[in-house]
């Protein structure tokens, strides 16, 4: 049994698809992303700071743009998300729910910012910032704004707890990025 064969080109034709589903894979694009960083980090140990400064500008361009196309999104639909969820159409939780979702995803403002922070101050070896962040980001500080807000203003509180833990986290990966970006 002879392969078949591309009768334009006379070549055998390929028996896996072209497209694989590996090629789309999460764990490709992440490895692809921790290589760029890692030629990040080279660039940056071999005194070469301007691919650092040129890639953390990149990043946080693209974050902030998708982020805000999201908040604007949220705003614009957030009844016909919140209608998804809510099979039973009882009012008073859609009002919560809609109310909920635009001061929650205020925060993917400074989230992106925070990712992005946090995985240059990890490749040019900043891991003080960095872990400090991290910290921050996922247990201090959105504990911590979570009792001091709903405290002061209840349920709104709850919700805009993410947004200021994301700010105060954001504003430590700042200062990391810029006392190690000067060093």
């Amino acid at each position: 049994f002879a392969p078949r064969r591309n009768k334009r080109l006379n070549l055998p034709r390929p028996t896996a698809p072209l497209f694989r589903p590996e090629f789309f894979s999460p764990q490709k694009k992440i490895e692809r992303r921790r290589q760029k960083l890692y030629s990040c980090f080279f660039s940056y140990s071999k005194g070469n700071h301007k691919n650092v400064t040129t890639y953390l500008k990149m990043a946080v361009t693209t974050t902030i743009g998708i982020a805000v196309l999201l908040v604007v999104c949220i705003y614009l639909y957030a009844p016909a998300i919140t209608a998804v969820f809510n099979g039973e159409g009882n009012q008073v939780l859609a009002s919560y729910a809609e109310n909920g979702l635009r001061l929650y995803f205020i925060g993917f403002l400074f989230a992106g910012m925070n990712i992005v922070g946090t995985a240059i101050l990890s490749s040019i070896e900043s891991a003080k910032y960095a872990f400090f962040a991290s910290i921050s980001r996922g247990f201090v500080a959105i504990i911590i704004f979570a009792f001091v807000l709903s405290a002061l203003l209840g349920l709104n509180g709850v919700w805009l707890a993410f947004p200021a833990a994301e700010f105060v986290t954001m504003l430590i990966t700042l200062y990391g990025l810029v006392k190690a970006i000067r060093k």
